[in-house]
């Protein structure tokens, strides 16, 4: 799958907001102090990617692409996509997701 289908999802289902996907917002991240710190001063109305670093969303698209296979079922034009999530819903929709841009594309 190509690598723009997966920054796509990951805009539209803003999973750089998400500490699953998002090793910077877990409680033990390494940059959870200053990213909280920046926020409680910057306008609330501004959305959490826009406080990560280069390498806060390389960590993201790598958790992403950890947690997502796509294969062809032999002798069809049918694909899987698997995603891996703590939260069901969240797959799904990430599955979907990828599904949609990938008719799309055609």
């Amino acid at each position: 799958m190509p690598l723009w289908y997966l920054a796509s999802a990951w805009v539209a289902l803003a999973l750089a907001e998400v500490p699953e996907f998002n090793p910077a917002l877990r409680p033990d991240g390494l940059l959870s102090l200053p990213k909280t710190w920046l926020q409680t001063r910057m306008s609330p109305h501004l959305p959490d990617w826009v406080f990560q670093t280069d390498a806060a969303q390389t960590e993201v698209s790598k958790a992403l692409t950890q947690r997502v296979s796509v294969r062809n079922l032999p002798d069809s034009l049918v694909f899987e996509i698997y995603v891996q999530s703590r939260e069901p819903k969240r797959a799904a929709e990430i599955a979907n997701r990828l599904a949609e841009l990938y008719i799309l594309g055609q």
